[in-house]
Formats: C-alpha cells, structure tokens, sequence
C-alpha cells in the first residue's frame, strides 16, 4: 500500500484508482458492522472522497491508512451525531403534541410539505439526482437505475449521496445548495 500511495502522490492514476476501490471495499465493510448498506455505502463513498481531496498535501512518509481510517472513523462518528440530532428533533416535536390530534396531523402535514417543497428545489437545480432519488425509491435497483441514467454505480452513488445530503439540508435549512 505504501508504494501505491507513493506513486498516486506521483500523478498514477492507476495506483489512485486501486487505492479508492480498496478503501472503498473496506470502508464499506466497516461501516456495514453499524449502520444499514446504503447508508454505509455513503459513508465509505464520503471517506474516500475526502481521502482523495487531502491526500497529496501530507507527502512523505506516505504513512495514509492510519490517517484515512481517521477519516473513516470522524464520517462515522458525524452521522450517528446528525442521525441522534434528528431523532432529538422529531422526538421532541412528538413529546409536545401528544394527546393533540389536531396538532399530530398539522405537524405531519408540514413535515410533508416541507419534503414536498424540497423535492421541487431539488428537481429544479439538480434535475439528475431529484431522478436518481425518485427511480431508487420508486423500487428500481442500482442495475436498472444506472442503464436508464447511462451512468456507472460509482456516478450513482456519488449522485445519490449528494441528492440525500442537498434534500437533507433543504429539510432542515430550508434551501439548496451546492
């Protein structure tokens, strides 16, 4: 692996891409022992990316997997964080409601409203991931989606990750962005 690193700091795009699919295969792995496959395979997907981002800035002694595990590690840690934060956020919304029906359906007829809002921003500044989202909720499988886009996995991926995290944003900021 040490060598691989050496020659992608170098410009080999070859050692570049052998390093992503491994470190996507583990990272993968990793974070499948604590959350569900998708969202473990955004997580890995998120790692890699920043790995790549910031890789060629350390240089020698090319010591990377340490650091890149790190990275996997801090993804992980941010989403049981952000996923604990939604769950304070809805559950405190419920605790004030309960035993008001009125106010049970008004607040889910906002929550819907919101998604619905941000689901049109979404379709209009990003018309490919609004699809992307929309076809794999709609019961379509990766195969399938990826034929009908003409994209590979790893562009779905990478437009289902930032479709999720833009619709997720929208929810909680109320825009788009990006």
């Amino acid at each position: 692996m040490k060598k691989l690193w050496e020659q992608a700091v170098k410009g080999d795009k070859n050692a570049e891409e052998k390093i992503f699919s491994y470190l996507r295969e583990r990272f993968t792995v990793i974070a499948g022992f604590s959350m569900c496959d998708d969202d473990a395979k955004d997580i890995a997907h998120d790692a890699c990316m920043a790995v790549f981002k910031g890789y060629k800035t350390l240089g020698s002694p090319y010591q990377y997997n340490g650091w890149a595990q790190k990275i996997l590690k801090n993804k992980i840690a941010n989403y049981f964080n952000r996923k604990s934060l939604e769950k304070e956020t809805l559950s405190k919304k419920d605790a004030l409601n309960i035993g008001n029906l009125y106010a049970v359906s008004h607040i889910d007829h906002e929550i819907i409203l919101t998604l619905e809002s941000c689901l049109k921003k979404l379709q209009i500044q990003h018309p490919r991931y609004a699809l992307a989202l929309e076809l794999i909720q709609s019961g379509y499988t990766t195969d399938e989606v990826c034929k009908r886009m003409d994209i590979t996995k790893n562009n779905l991926y990478v437009i289902l990750n930032r479709g999720r995290k833009l619709l997720r944003d929208c929810i909680f900021n109320g825009e788009v962005k990006e």
